[in-house]
């Protein structure tokens, strides 16, 4: 156990710029979204696809629901940290798009009080899949940093001893913020939305 905690205490530590990174972008994101206005169709749509979203958890066997959420989130996201090699350009749009979902559900709920119920009962579970995905940019962002120096030729880069720690600091650390994340979305938020 020590030996965890040391290394993700000391990942962290080594990674900060790009974890700060990633949610400096996030700020900026939110603050373009707060002035931009929403399109009525747009707010329609959502507030359909909110109404369906909850149904669906409210059907759907949690188990199953778990299984299915966990694993999506677990591909999607190792495809982000992977797509470093790709210089994370278009990724970075993809990951924000997923925060502009949010944005919206936050700022319809405001102007709808029969979505603050369901949006109480979602937020949990947003907390930690949004520090899981912008952890996982994060990542993207350390891989292309190190595909970046090695194209420059610097003889130091140690891209697959630095690849290696990246993949075990998602497996040991991103993967189980998304496990929890699909566990509270599963067998918790129901709970709340009867």
């Amino acid at each position: 156990m020590d030996n965890y905690l040391t290394f993700i205490k000391l990942f962290f530590k080594d990674n900060k710029k790009y974890i700060f990174a990633s949610f400096f972008v996030f700020i900026l994101w939110i603050l373009l979204y707060l002035f931009t206005p929403i399109d009525e169709n747009i707010k329609k749509t959502l507030i359909q696809q909110t109404i369906e979203y909850v149904q669906t958890i409210m059907t759907t066997n949690s188990f199953e629901l778990f299984m299915k959420i966990f694993f999506n989130n677990a591909f999607i996201w190792l495809l982000i940290v992977l797509s470093g090699f790709l210089l994370s350009v278009l990724w970075v749009f993809f990951v924000f798009s997923n925060i502009f979902i949010v944005w919206l559900v936050l700022t319809i709920s405001i102007e709808k009080v029969w979505l603050y119920h369901s949006l109480l009962a979602i937020l949990p579970h947003w907390i930690l899949e949004i520090t899981a995905v912008l952890l996982s940019l994060a990542l993207s962002f350390k891989i292309t940093n190190l595909v970046v120096k090695k194209i420059w030729n610097w003889k130091t880069v140690k891209i697959w001893w630095e690849l290696r720690k990246t993949l075990l600091f998602f497996g040991w650390f991103v993967l189980p913020l998304f496990l929890v994340a699909g566990a509270i979305e599963s067998f918790i938020t129901p709970l709340f939305l009867k």
